[in-house]
């Protein structure tokens, strides 16, 4: 079970990190000697024999715990979940460390390496979400079908479990930096809005899950956390207006870059016309022009929200509607001037 779960975190970690990728490859390309070869295979076979001695001697304290487990049958070993939670844990211990080396340490460490701090940072956001989730179900799993002492969690697991939680919210902290780093480059958008406050909610879950280990095992408490913690996500995404949030976030960002997509702007819904409306009052005339162009073409369009039919009315379109209104002349100005070029 352990090794092919390495392989695939290991992947997941080269392709999210070009330093690691870096050092993975030296790894892999390295020429080594016959007799080094020689020795590995058999400090290799000395380590399996010790590990089989080792596991063989507890044995059959373990088919006892096992047998006490509530009639549930038999079930992953302290052992087994030791080498699967504690080799997984060295490999995110080493790409941490490398985080904080080159992600969190500066840019000239990364120059160092003959990498740019941009082409470095701006990338591997999906891999460590998805090295998230798989540690997740992993935890999920292992505590699930883990021998139990009695009714409790050895003390070794949850040490191992524990670490595992730390790492892998540190991973995550590393991936709202990337995340954080492409929206300074590229603007914010609904999606990476969206992949912020997931990342947040992942953060609970494994807190929840790691409650569950140390205090409350009763699985049907857990999952009713979890589905309180994901009502409570959704009431407070509806409240924050995402719509209005990234638009007023992209206007900020236009003070000190200076570029704004205005074509995403006007794509985005109701919800985020009081807040677009505000770059009619830009310095920028271009900015300023080609908006309002854009945003008369959306007001006059037969299939707007805005002049759509009673079924589909609500509470964003009716003010969106009125901010319209108000401007109407204003932007049936800029059409003319349009038409006049």
């Amino acid at each position: 079970m352990t090794i092919p779960l390495l392989f695939v975190f290991l992947l997941l970690f080269s392709s999210a990190d070009l330093i690691f990728q870096k050092y993975v490859s030296d790894v892999m390309s390295i020429d080594i000697e016959p007799e080094t070869i020689f020795r590995s295979i058999l400090v290799l076979t000395a380590t399996l024999v010790y590990i089989g001695a080792y596991t063989y001697s507890f044995r059959e304290k373990d088919n006892q715990i096992s047998a006490q487990r509530n009639s549930k049958g038999s079930g992953v070993g302290h052992i087994e979940s030791a080498i699967l939670l504690g080799s997984v844990n060295v490999l995110f211990f080493i790409f941490i460390l490398i985080q904080l080396t080159y992600l969190f340490g500066g840019e000239s460490n990364i120059s160092a390496q003959g990498f740019t701090y941009a082409e470095y940072a701006r990338r591997g956001f999906v891999e460590l979400i998805a090295v998230a989730m798989i540690s997740l179900l992993l935890l999920l799993s292992t505590e699930k079908y883990v021998v139990k002492k009695e009714t409790d969690h050895a003390l070794g697991f949850k040490i191992v479990s524990t670490a595992l939680v730390v790492q892998v919210i540190l991973i995550m902290g590393s991936a709202l930096t990337r995340l954080s780093l492409y929206e300074q480059a590229y603007g914010f958008t609904t999606l990476r809005l969206y992949s912020h406050a997931f990342i947040i909610l992942l953060a609970v879950i494994f807190s929840l899950l790691l409650y569950k280990i140390f205090k409350d095992k009763r699985e049907n408490a857990f999952a009713f956390r979890v589905i309180i913690s994901i009502a409570l996500f959704l009431t407070v995404i509806n409240l924050l207006n995402p719509d209005a949030f990234i638009v007023r976030r992209n206007i900020e960002r236009f003070a000190t870059t200076g570029n704004l997509d205005i074509d995403y702007l006007n794509r985005l819904s109701s919800d985020a016309i009081p807040e677009t409306i505000k770059i009619l009052h830009m310095s920028n005339e271009d900015v300023r022009k080609r908006f309002a162009r854009k945003l008369y073409r959306r007001a006059q369009n037969d299939n707007s929200p805005y002049f759509s039919k009673w079924q589909s009315l609500n509470i964003s379109r009716m003010r969106a509607d009125k901010v319209l209104n108000s401007k109407m002349r204003e932007l049936e100005s800029y059409s003319e001037n349009e038409d006049g070029q």
